[in-house]
């Protein structure tokens, strides 16, 4: 008798196992990539069926900065009534009740236009009761404790590949943000060479002015100034402007500017009209513009040491000139120039 009793004890504990094994994986894993809206479907064989399952937004790739709400998860019974929702959310649980039998609707919807792989697990369980076993003369209370043990079994299992699906997910935000932060960096780097490069330009370009040029636009500014003396060189592409903006200064009676590497005098020369005193001395001129001859206060004229070939004839009118110093230059001649015309000059 213990021999049988322990035979059908093994076969019973092997039945069970078998048992065990066959109803193991009858979970519905999927992924689903959600654009807009994605449905799922699943069928209930019983009322009163146990419906659970979860879902996790895996490649959850939302820039900085964005307050992106998640996925609305909506399931429809086979009548067309909400039974379960989940509002913005990047990863839930659910489980409920089957009002009824039939096919059962699981949507997702992605309210943003970024696209969005969800994984996607659902179980449908059954667990025979007391009133089934009523009703069929082949379910014993033995079978109902399996399909318990099942259930739990499945309950395991279904949380298992929950918290797989949040791993990959935590792994695919930590690669993704690894990834972000290095752009940003390498954008901070080469912002912060471009704005060192700026600054560097601006500084030289600030500096390249001398103390000349700065004193001379200085006294740009004031158009009551009588007297201007430059006595130093500023960069070459300066000097012209120099005399352009001295130009501007009405009221100037005194003007010397000397070792400033002048070329030529601007034709705006001409309209400083209360100048009395013009010293030109030590620069590289070779001619003087035509309006030179508008300078009808001129007393003092001196234009040494420059490069001066020739001299208009329009210099003849100024009739109040009484120095005129062009020594060391390359005249070989006075030219055109009416000495009758300017009888108290001293040349």
């Amino acid at each position: 008798m213990e021999g049988r009793q322990k035979e059908w004890s093994g076969k019973a504990l092997m039945l069970m196992v078998l048992l065990l094994v066959s109803f193991v994986g009858k979970i519905a894993s999927l992924s689903v990539t959600v654009n807009d809206i994605e449905c799922v479907y699943e069928y209930v064989l019983y009322e009163d069926d146990t419906v659970s399952g979860n879902f996790v937004v895996v490649d959850h790739d939302i820039f900085w900065g964005s307050d992106h709400p998640g996925l609305d998860l909506i399931v429809t019974s086979p009548g067309g009534n909400t039974v379960h929702t989940s509002k913005g959310t990047s990863g839930d649980k659910f489980e409920f009740k089957a009002p009824r039998s039939g096919m059962y609707k699981f949507c997702f919807h992605n309210p943003y236009s970024t696209p969005e792989t969800v994984s996607f697990n659902i179980h449908v369980g059954h667990i025979p009761n007391e009133h089934n076993i009523a009703k069929d003369e082949h379910l014993d209370p033995i079978n109902v404790k399996i399909a318990e043990l099942r259930e739990a079994l499945e309950s395991v299992t279904l949380e298992q590949k929950y918290l797989k699906a949040r791993d990959v997910r935590h792994r695919h935000t930590n690669e993704s943000t690894r990834r972000r932060v290095v752009m940003y960096t390498v954008g901070e780097y080469i912002a912060l060479a471009a704005a060192s490069a700026l600054q560097v330009v601006y500084i030289r370009k600030l500096f390249s002015k001398s103390v000349g040029y700065n004193r001379a636009y200085l006294c740009g500014k004031s158009l009551t100034l009588k007297d201007l003396e430059l006595s130093e060189v500023p960069p070459r592409p300066s000097a012209l402007q120099i005399m352009s903006e001295i130009a501007g200064l009405k009221c100037l009676t005194k003007l010397s500017v000397c070792y400033f590497s002048i070329r030529y005098l601007p034709p705006e020369i001409g309209c400083v009209y209360n100048l009395e005193y013009l010293d030109l001395s030590f620069n590289k001129m070779k001619s003087f513009p035509a309006e030179i001859s508008n300078l009808n206060a001129l007393i003092a004229l001196k234009v040494a040491n420059n490069k001066l070939v020739e001299l208009p004839s329009t210099l003849s009118s100024l009739q109040r000139l009484e120095i005129l110093d062009l020594s060391n230059n390359k005249l070989t001649s006075l030219g055109f120039l009416e000495l009758d015309l300017m009888p108290t000059s001293r040349i």
